[in-house]
């Protein structure tokens, strides 16, 4: 069983496979109240903190508010908005990945005696 230890974008890379090909993994985190299919904020805010997406996002949509409000309207106004879509959709296509696909798995938790982690085991339906 794959064991995936949330750190960063490439971690959140290995969820989002493993998720699409309906793997049974854990996830690895110091973390006691995340929970991998929770609905919470605090939870939400792991996700996004741990790609990186959101400053991605923040800046993506910035540049799109800022080509709406500009008040020269110019041919740079479609650049700024493809810009400003593709960099939001781009720090948030995993996360999307696996808020969408998380539904499709049931989780177990447990604690690691030795290191203190939370080993959260995610099991695929069906």
């Amino acid at each position: 069983m794959k064991t995936i230890t949330i750190r960063d974008h490439g971690s959140l890379e290995q969820v989002a496979t493993a998720m699409k090909s309906r793997e049974r993994f854990v996830v690895v985190t110091d973390d006691p109240n995340f929970q991998p299919l929770g609905h919470d904020r605090h939870s939400a805010e792991v996700w996004i903190g741990a790609a990186g997406g959101g400053t991605l996002m923040t800046v993506g949509a910035g540049t799109l508010l800022l080509a709406f409000l500009d008040p020269e309207p110019t041919s740079k106004l479609g650049l700024l908005v493809a810009g400003g879509i593709i960099m939001t959709l781009t720090g948030g296509a995993v996360i999307i990945t696996i808020l969408v696909t998380r539904a499709k798995y049931t989780t177990v938790m447990r604690v690691d005696k030795e290191t203190g982690k939370y080993e959260w085991i995610l099991e695929p339906r069906g």
